[in-house]
């Protein structure tokens, strides 16, 4: 399944994974290669109505992945809403700093109502300029340590509503992310 193609950058295009051993290839290349704590994922994760994966494709050739959360399985009051949460995204070495997460970033808020991303804290904190500017601004740190879900201002209020975390829900314990 092809989402869209990108007339700016030759053909980049985001295409949906469907076989769960090309899931498990993404998900380890990610793995493998990423910096921070990683937990051992469910094999639930692998089923397309819990988590979708989709790849960015540039002249035949896959260049990264994206790996997206739906939340309407979490939270009960989201069933008639979609609301997705990008959980991990990885770009081959050769590919880096050529936009490729941005496009994937870019595409998931278009076309596949990516309301949010989890990342680790200090990583974002690094990167808060570049993630700003993709429009994530409103942060919650999770006070057990775990990665910090960072939103779209505008899925804000729709969270907020949405939560069944008693100290989520409570607008304080809410914050700018800057």
């Amino acid at each position: 399944m092809t989402i869209h193609n990108l007339k700016n950058q030759s053909d980049l295009r985001l295409v949906k994974v469907i076989s769960t051993k090309e899931k498990k290839k993404w998900l380890d290349r990610f793995t493998s290669s990423y910096s921070g704590g990683v937990t051992v994922p469910s094999v639930e994760i692998f089923k397309d109505h819990i988590c979708e994966f989709y790849v960015a494709v540039e002249g035949g050739k896959e260049c990264g992945y994206i790996r997206l959360l739906n939340l309407n399985i979490q939270i009960p009051s989201c069933q008639n809403s979609t609301f997705r949460i990008a959980l991990e995204a990885y770009v081959k070495p050769p590919y880096r700093k050529h936009g490729i997460l941005r496009f994937m970033l870019e595409e998931g808020v278009k076309r596949l109502q990516v309301q949010a991303i989890r990342i680790d804290a200090d990583r974002y904190e690094k990167n808060y300029r570049y993630y700003q500017s993709l429009g994530f601004t409103f942060g919650y740190r999770d006070p057990m340590g775990y990665p910090s879900t960072v939103y779209l201002e505008s899925a804000r209020e729709f969270f907020i509503k949405s939560s069944n975390d008693k100290e989520a829900s409570n607008d304080t314990d809410f914050r700018k992310v800057a």
